[in-house]
């Protein structure tokens, strides 16, 4: 199995998704070192296309560009539009996202 299919769990659409999200966050920073080109247009439409598919990533992801107005309009009700389909998609992974944010303050 490939790195991605081990890395995140659920039906192939999910996981296809769980991969955009995660293309989507190279493109926003650009990449583990923060080296690579950096495309905020192209993350949001990665994140969009994610959510769409099922990803509590992508929708975790979406949600804090729409709470932050990184590549978005700033907006509390895509924020909680978003945040809320993530915790209902998969709790477990927005507890751990949201765990992570908060590590990093």
């Amino acid at each position: 199995m490939g790195f991605f299919k081990d890395l995140f769990g659920g039906s192939d659409e999910r996981k296809r998704g769980d991969e955009y999200a995660t293309e989507g966050l190279i493109w926003e920073t650009g990449g583990a070192m923060g080296t690579g080109d950096k495309d905020i247009g192209r993350a949001i439409s990665l994140y969009r296309k994610s959510c769409s598919m099922g990803s509590a990533h992508g929708c975790f992801y979406l949600a804090q560009s729409y709470k932050y107005g990184h590549g978005v309009p700033e907006s509390k009700i895509d924020y909680n539009k978003y945040i809320e389909k993530s915790k209902e998609l998969d709790p477990e992974v927005y507890r751990r996202l949201s765990s992570q944010l908060r590590d990093m303050d």
